[in-house]
């Protein structure tokens, strides 16, 4: 990994170079990965995976935007937003860890950079975000929403055997979209969350020392923003919605109120 700097550069990557793209560490590794402020627009229709990496970066776009399916695996990420995309989906499998934050030590030189947005990122902006069956995932904001989800996708989907933890934060006066000046694990807008049978969903709003305000749950916004869960499921954290709960065969099904 090479130390570039803080500069903040994005670069759209030719015809000749578009192609699906896999970046992994060697077998028994995990190399540290610094994007630094590079972007790269790699363009619809691509998929990019992410494999045993520890990665870093400032840009709010993540390190590669524009891709139809964006896959992490055994990945750590440190930075500004991990992924924005206007289409596709973000797929996560095994022990992901992801936290969007104001500033970062490079690992290597150990100089400091500050973030594009200061830490008032998402983790994800998108339409789509799967946690894969059996995947352990941890998702941070240090001043923003964690996953803001628009409509357009399959929504946020937590499959069977997941453990999923995200944790919004609020350290900043300023956030780029924080709801009625709160920030939330989930941001639904007219898209909807599906936890499977066996999986556990936790929002975990921690109040904790330099924050500026309690964070939320879920904000459900649209007409057809809805939550699906399993009876045999585990959803712990505080939702602040209005929302009319329906029984259904495969468990609760939660709509907002018209």
């Amino acid at each position: 990994m090479h130390d570039k700097g803080s500069s903040n550069i994005r670069v759209t990557l030719g015809n000749a170079y578009r192609r699906d793209i896999t970046i992994q560490s060697a077998d028994g590794t995990a190399y540290s990965v610094d994007f630094s402020g590079y972007s790269f627009t790699l363009g619809s229709g691509y998929t990019v995976a992410f494999k045993n990496l520890d990665l870093y970066g400032q840009q709010w776009y993540g390190a590669i935007q524009g891709a139809t399916t964006y896959n992490y695996e055994n990945v750590t990420y440190t930075g500004s937003q991990l992924v924005n995309f206007d289409d596709g989906a973000v797929n996560f499998y095994g022990n992901v860890a992801s936290n969007s934050v104001a500033t970062y030590s490079n690992p290597v030189s150990g100089k400091s950079y500050s973030t594009q947005g200061n830490g008032n990122q998402q983790v994800i902006e998108g339409k789509s975000a799967t946690f894969k069956a059996g995947s352990n995932v941890t998702l941070t904001s240090v001043s923003g929403n964690v996953l803001q989800i628009a409509s357009g996708g399959t929504g946020v989907t937590v499959e069977e055997g997941a453990n999923v933890t995200l944790k919004p934060r609020k350290t900043t006066i300023s956030t780029e979209a924080s709801k009625n000046g709160t920030n939330y694990g989930i941001v639904l807008d007219s898209s909807s969350l599906s936890v499977a049978e066996g999986a556990t969903l936790t929002v975990d709003l921690a109040n904790e020392s330099g924050n500026r305000s309690m964070s939320g749950g879920i904000y459900m916004t649209g007409n057809n923003a809805a939550i699906d869960v399993a009876e045999k499921r585990q959803v712990a954290g505080e939702y602040q919605w209005h929302a009319k709960r329906q029984r259904s065969a495969n468990g609760w099904r939660y709509r907002k109120y018209q």
